[in-house]
């Protein structure tokens, strides 16, 4: 199970790696900027966002929490170094058990080392069909709250994964597409293209 995602966990690591030695944000390459973040969290030594809560594969309950798609943090933030230090302890090969689940477990222990966003500043939609549907196929045009979007490609970008979403996938999305849908991710997107109407 490790080997599947591979790619994923070596980024994890990577991603705390560079943000103890040097902070900075961190965001995945499936992230939407829409707006710019709160001037208060840049005065936080470590800032991540909640999520919806996740099925821990071990025990099949639903747990709470907090992504590493978005991060925020100073150099030797206590909370990234204390992250890191845990993480391949925590590696047994599932998605989220050494990453977002070992986040929200390593911050009910040390509150004070970092600042939680409410899941509407990173992560609005949800990573489950609703959720999904809710950005890409809906509209949502009320964005108040967001700054950004974590697209959650994984789930949807390649054609043959249909469990998620069936209209939608990489091979579909392009310049055409944004300008013609009406979707909330459309409708966000289409500020960034050239003589773009108003949001």
């Amino acid at each position: 199970m490790v080997a599947r995602y591979s790619y994923a966990h070596q980024a994890d690591f990577v991603r705390l790696d560079v943000l103890a030695e040097h902070g900075g944000m961190y965001a995945d390459i499936d992230t939407l900027f829409v707006a710019p973040p709160r001037e208060e969290v840049w005065s936080a030594s470590c800032v991540v966002g909640r999520e919806a809560d996740v099925r821990d594969p071990r025990t099949g309950r639903l747990r709470p929490s907090l992504s590493n798609a978005l991060v925020m943090a100073t150099p030797g933030s206590p909370f990234v170094e204390r992250w890191r230090r845990h993480i391949g302890d925590a590696l047994d090969g599932t998605w989220s058990a050494h990453s977002c689940l070992l986040a929200a477990d390593l911050a009910a222990d040390a509150p004070d080392e970092l600042r939680i966003e409410p899941e509407r500043t990173f992560h609005a939609f949800a990573a489950t069909r609703p959720g999904l549907r809710r950005l890409l196929v809906n509209r949502e045009t009320d964005l108040t709250g967001i700054a950004s979007i974590h697209l959650a490609a994984h789930l949807w970008w390649d054609q043959d994964r249909r469990d998620f979403l069936r209209d939608v996938n990489a091979n579909v999305i392009d310049e055409s597409w944004i300008r013609a849908r009406n979707s909330t991710y459309a409708l966000a997107a289409s500020a960034f293209l050239p003589d773009h109407g108003s949001f």
